[in-house]
């Protein structure tokens, strides 16, 4: 039997969706599979450097929770901002001098029927967040749906709490920059490390002035008790979040998958019963 392969695409800001991929990552190497881990972030082009689904038994795309939706890097892959998406599959057409061309050898009829049996290609779904549950499953829904627009199956989801770049000074930076609360997660991770980085070199000194009060507010401290949002945040300590636990259900979450729909099976099993869901 062929070993089985796995796609583990992920963009991180802090690191929290990183340590649930690498978790996915061993659960696959445990199992005896390839595990490939694919970072999204602000280079990443699928049409100059294809990255193909068919490759693999189970792909997973993860994100970090920013403002209810995936980080501004996996949208920008997957969601419609594009005039073509990139192929995700080695046989589709691409946009051609004469129109979308299917790549030489593949027979557009066979392409059809081939389209029909993607659903022996597993995937999951990811995030780590630390808002309310709501805003956890929002992002889930998107990123199935990236991956049902595909043509792939998705059978699982999982996230969990992480430690985040505080909100107060996120939108803090937003109104400074003038940009989305989504990219300012980013701008605000970079400014952190270096104020003086080429991106904030025309900003006035009263302008870094209020980047620096944002990046001092005590109000997303997870010590700050004057609102019970934020001692929430203290409660169920998602400063040390994705934690042990955390991260071993990810491993028994992907085990599972591998377990019931692979394990002892020559083909994928194919019927899809429902989805794995681990919101912890």
């Amino acid at each position: 039997m062929k070993q089985r392969r796995g796609l583990i695409m992920y963009a991180s800001v802090t690191g929290n969706t990183e340590k649930v991929a690498k978790a996915f990552a061993k659960a696959m190497e445990q199992n005896g599979w390839e595990a490939v881990l694919y970072k999204i972030d602000s280079k990443t082009n699928f049409h100059t450097n294809p990255v193909y689904f068919n490759e693999f038994d189970v792909v997973a795309l993860g994100s970090p929770n920013m403002a209810g939706l995936p980080s501004p890097q996996v949208q920008r892959c997957f969601g419609m901002v594009e005039p073509f998406l990139a192929p995700m599959f080695s046989d589709e057409p691409k946009p051609g001098p004469n129109g979308m061309e299917f790549p030489e050898g593949v027979d557009p009829e066979e392409f059809m029927k081939n389209k029909k049996d993607r659903n022996t290609i597993k995937a999951v779904v990811f995030e780590t967040y630390a808002g309310s549950v709501r805003e956890a499953t929002s992002v889930l829904a998107v990123e199935q749906q990236y991956l049902e627009c595909k043509g792939l199956v998705v059978c699982g989801q999982f996230a969990c709490p992480g430690h985040e770049i505080r909100h107060m000074a996120v939108d803090a930076c937003s109104q400074v920059l003038g940009i989305s609360v989504q990219n300012a997660a980013d701008a605000l991770q970079e400014y952190m490390k270096d104020p003086n980085a080429p991106r904030f070199a025309k900003l006035t000194e009263e302008q870094h002035e209020k980047m620096r009060a944002a990046v001092a507010d005590e109000r997303d401290d997870p010590s700050y008790d004057g609102d019970d949002f934020f001692a929430a945040m203290g409660k169920y300590d998602l400063k040390n979040r994705p934690h042990e636990r955390d991260l071993l259900k990810a491993e028994i979450f992907m085990e599972e998958i591998i377990q019931d729909f692979f394990t002892g099976k020559e083909v994928p099993e194919a019927t899809h019963r429902g989805q794995y869901i681990c919101i912890s």
